[in-house]
């Protein structure tokens, strides 16, 4: 679960699919991200039940969507 929702938060640079999909994909995205981004007692809970440590896991989801967010924006650019 942990890495489904990683990688719904990353996949921000992958949006090249087909328009209809594209406001569905936005959501998905947002949620994964938000799921890491505040600090429920369920995203703790399911964390530390995979043997991991709610913190450091959200400062490593943080730091790639934050990554994905910029190449994103490099790509808008044309960089």
């Amino acid at each position: 679960m942990i890495n489904v929702a990683l990688s719904d938060a990353d996949s921000q640079k992958n949006l090249e699919s087909q328009n209809s999909s594209i406001n569905s994909r936005n959501n998905q995205i947002q949620e994964a991200g938000n799921w890491f981004m505040n600090k429920s007692q369920d995203f703790n809970l399911v964390v530390s039940f995979a043997g991991f440590d709610p913190d450091v896991i959200r400062s490593h989801a943080l730091r790639l969507i934050r990554q994905a967010q910029a190449e994103e924006m490099d790509s808008d650019n044309g960089a």
